[in-house]
């Protein structure tokens, strides 16, 4: 596995109509156009194959790549990603990461990959770090935290509204926390809850999501691993077949939030036991019963 960024995608692209701009990234026409000829070029040098439904995927005999914009993340074998690396070392200015063995990791897209000795452990990048960090240099110390949050979440909020920079600096903070619940499953509820005083912050807010940052300090080593899938493996279920097994599970509170007493549904998706994404979302209306709620929670999984 490797990752690799085209440092000079931008200037590369030939522009078929002339006009003068002052921000180079304001293009409008510039991801698309680089794209086109990306393509182009894995075509005619390499015999790129891409895929009809999820055009930034494209695969050769011996190699598969995503396409980010500029940032591509190779699997294959490592004979074929010379080959590939030369090739693009020839037309555009490149850097690149290449995970061989256990102990080496790869970084694209702000996200670290680490072999491991049972898989590849997906690290949350510097994120988690730096809203640590910061918090420390406008509040001081954390306490350290072994929950993200406390039944309080959910009940109602009396507190005064917050002032000044503290409103900006919650806005800020909460949304890397949306960032970082792709790497950290374990933080949807909370961010989820946080998110809903984005108009309107509070104090009683701003105290949970101290204790949401405490907790990412003290959990800071947490990463989610993706074992090598086996056919018929799965968490809860095994099967003789070969077949890949997807696995969805789904659970519900029932109207817990005494703000608006709405249920809070959650899902899991799983392949061949391996987490591939989740989900926690407050449901639209208001369950009259906890049977309700569950096929709330199970609709939106599904």
């Amino acid at each position: 596995m490797a990752a690799l960024d085209i440092k000079d995608a931008s200037l590369e692209v030939p522009q078929h109509t002339s006009f003068s701009i002052k921000n180079l990234p304001g293009q409008r026409l510039g991801a698309r156009a680089w794209y086109c000829y990306l393509c182009a070029f894995l075509d005619e040098a390499m015999q790129f194959e891409f895929c009809s439904v999820q055009p930034c995927l494209a695969r050769t005999q011996e190699c598969a790549i995503l396409i980010h914009v500029d940032d591509i993340m190779c699997v294959g074998s490592l004979k074929f990603w010379n080959e590939f690396k030369e090739k693009l070392q020839q037309r555009f200015t490149i850097s690149c990461s290449v995970s061989e063995g256990v102990g080496t990791k790869i970084s694209c897209l702000k996200r670290r990959i680490l072999r491991v000795e049972d898989g590849l452990a997906l690290l949350p990048g510097s994120s988690i770090g730096k809203l640590i960090k910061v918090w420390k240099e406008k509040f001081g110390k954390l306490r350290s935290s072994t929950t993200p949050a406390d039944p309080g979440i959910q009940m109602e909020d009396n507190s005064p509204c917050l002032v000044g920079s503290d409103v900006t600096f919650f806005r800020m903070a909460v949304g890397t926390c949306l960032y970082i619940t792709h790497d950290r499953p374990g933080v949807d509820f909370t961010v989820k809850e946080l998110s809903s005083y984005m108009s309107n912050p509070t104090v009683s807010a701003m105290r949970h999501l101290k204790k949401l940052v405490s907790y990412l300090e003290e959990t800071s080593h947490y990463a989610v691993v993706l074992q090598q899938p086996h056919g018929g493996q799965g968490l809860h279920k095994q099967t003789n077949d070969n077949y890949w097994l997807l696995e969805s599970f789904s659970d519900s509170d029932w109207s817990s939030d005494k703000r608006h007493q709405r249920s809070t549904s959650s899902g899991l998706h799983m392949f061949c036991g391996n987490l591939v994404y989740s989900s926690s979302r407050t449901q639209r209306t208001i369950s009259l019963s906890s049977c309700e709620a569950e096929l709330h929670g199970m609709v939106s999984t599904l």
